[in-house]
């Protein structure tokens, strides 16, 4: 079952695996982890390295295979805010119960916008869940690990740089400002 309830933007429809065009050792760390997928799978880079391209053909790939669930870092956190009139205001129920899902979820674009110390709250909820339930999880962001504990919390970059997860950094230039 799919849970991605938005439509792929069609940039992304045909986004698949073998387009994908990294250095060896990342591709070779990212295939490793698409076999067999636990943990956590922390892809940070600067804008227009390929994080969103990367994501939707990681979605693409597992939509047949897996339940599956993608949300942007926008879609994620209106969704918590939505739902806190149907929760009487518990926003930490509804995200403890989001990453307990047993799925595979593509978290897109964490920290693009300057976050708010709810939204902080939030993700340390959420990240938290997924870590200590050991579930698949993928997060792209443009915030490098060593800065994380700035941008969001030492609790969420120790969880997301822990050695059990595949960790990618990549600083290469921007494929949207170069016509690619």
């Amino acid at each position: 079952m799919n849970y991605h309830e938005n439509s792929v933007p069609r940039r992304f429809r045909e986004a698949s695996l073998s387009q994908l065009d990294f250095p060896e050792e990342i591709m070779n760390r990212l295939n490793r982890w698409v076999k067999h997928p636990k943990n956590m799978l922390v892809f940070s880079g600067a804008a227009g390295v390929g994080k969103t391209h990367f994501s939707y053909a990681l979605y693409n790939y597992f939509k047949e295979k897996n339940k599956i669930l993608f949300k942007t870092e926008y879609d994620f956190f209106n969704e918590i805010r939505n739902s806190m009139t149907q929760t009487g205001g518990d926003y930490a129920y509804r995200t403890r119960t989001m990453a307990e899902y047993e799925v595979i979820w593509i978290l897109d674009d964490i920290g693009s916008s300057q976050m708010t110390d709810w939204q902080k709250e939030v993700l340390s909820i959420f990240i938290n869940a997924r870590y200590e339930n050991m579930l698949p999880t993928i997060i792209t962001t443009n915030v490098w690990i060593r800065d994380m504990g700035v941008h969001f919390t030492p609790r969420i970059q120790s969880r997301l740089a822990a050695t059990e997860n595949v960790v990618i950094e990549l600083n290469a230039e921007d494929k949207r400002q170069n016509g690619m």
